[in-house]
């Protein structure tokens, strides 16, 4: 195994999880993320994988991405598309990017401090742009909802949102990883998801507050205690609307979610949500087709739902989202069982951590075929590989 070219490739692996900037726009599938990724593969494979029998984890991994394509193909009530090949294609990237790390010799410490120094450089870039509303990689330039006067930083996404969700995963590593200058790092993060201007980053930050406090003993029970301390701190919220920035203030406002506000992103959001459930009930089995939402003739502004949930029923049905939630399910039962047996208990809970904020953030954003998903797969997947290698399995 060479130690070098593992770190290598893990740098350039975490970069095309990080990055969406296109080399030539006038070749937009010719993007940074493409080639550091391609990059990245020969790397790892140069360096040496483990060849053993498939996990379970690798498994189910391969049920989901391919079960969603072949629902596409052979059951929804829609045509598979250049959109479902689009999705199909990242499904199968995901997978593949998935299994290589994973049974490449990464140490899940590597990868973490490759994912920091990522997101430091990306919170720098993200102070720039929300100062000048300059250095985009991107044509989407927006004012911030959350600090008057700026603009809404992205780092090197395309996308303030998704950004501000690459934030709070790492913010949440923090807590399973012993690192360097933990609190320069913490502040770092927390910085970008305030730059990133995203309501519901800011609004997912009280997860990661609410549940950090849980970091060295965590189930289920527990789990169910977060949440309502979550639901009555927003309770809170709302009361106090008032008090918050007006754009902040409009999410716990039903009026600006209505038709008869003047249209603004909350309401294309719930139209959009709405559309999902309509095409959900012509085929609640194996739905309209992966990537065919947006043409769906329901679906009148031709946008995604916003939501992973509704994505899923929309475009896979129950049978989809089964198999998003019962993936998730299963991660979080192999942390759970992990610190039954003592292994690792702080940075497991840690992980749980991980994976509830990226639940929570899929409730805004359509992460479900993305390569943001893959990677939280992946670090939990390496985390629960190396106990096995501690116990000795």
């Amino acid at each position: 195994m060479n130690i070098r070219l593992s770190y290598l490739a893990a740098f350039l692996y975490v970069g095309a999880v990080v990055n969406d900037a296109v080399i030539l726009d006038d070749i937009l599938l010719l993007s940074w993320s493409k080639v550091l990724f391609l990059l990245s593969v020969l790397a790892f494979l140069a360096s040496g994988l483990t060849l053993r029998k498939p996990s379970r984890v690798e498994f189910f991994c391969f049920l989901y991405a391919f079960s969603l394509i072949s629902l596409s193909l052979l059951l929804s009530s829609g045509s598979f598309s250049s959109q479902s090949l689009s999705v199909g294609i990242s499904l199968g990237i995901g997978f593949i990017s998935f299994v290589i790390v994973y049974r490449s010799h990464l140490d899940l410490k590597v990868l973490c401090n490759c994912f920091f120094c990522w997101m430091i450089i990306s919170v720098a870039l993200s102070f720039f742009q929300a100062v000048s509303g300059h250095g985009y990689i991107s044509d989407r330039v927006f004012l911030s909802n959350l600090v008057p006067g700026l603009y809404r930083g992205a780092g090197l996404m395309s996308d303030p949102n998704y950004f501000g969700l690459l934030c709070l995963l790492a913010l949440a590593l923090t807590f399973s990883q012993t690192i360097s200058h933990r609190l320069f790092v913490r502040g770092v993060l927390v910085i970008g998801v305030i730059l990133s201007g995203s309501r519901a980053s800011a609004i997912a930050l009280l997860i990661i507050l609410i549940f950090s406090a849980y970091n060295k003993s965590m189930n289920f029970r527990k789990i169910s205690i977060g949440v309502l301390v979550v639901f009555f701190s927003l309770l809170v919220v709302y009361y106090l609307r008032d008090l918050l920035p007006h754009d902040l203030s409009k999410v716990f406002d039903p009026y600006y979610y209505s038709q008869s506000s003047d249209r603004n992103s909350l309401s294309d959001r719930f139209s959009a949500v709405q559309s999902a459930f309509s095409v959900f009930m012509e085929n609640p089995f194996f739905g309209y087709g992966i990537g065919n939402f947006v043409n769906h003739p329901y679906n009148y502004h031709g946008q995604v739902s916003h939501n992973t949930y509704t994505e899923i029923l929309a475009e896979s049905g129950l049978a989809g989202i089964l198999l998003f939630l019962g993936f998730f399910a299963y991660l979080l039962q192999l942390l759970f069982s992990s610190a039954d047996k003592g292994f690792g208990q702080t940075r497991g809970n840690s992980l749980v951590i991980f994976i509830l904020v990226f639940l929570a953030m899929s409730m805004t954003l359509v992460t479900h075929y993305s390569k943001i998903m893959f990677f939280v797969i992946t670090v939990v997947s390496l985390y629960l590989g190396s106990l096995k290698i501690k116990a000795g399995v």
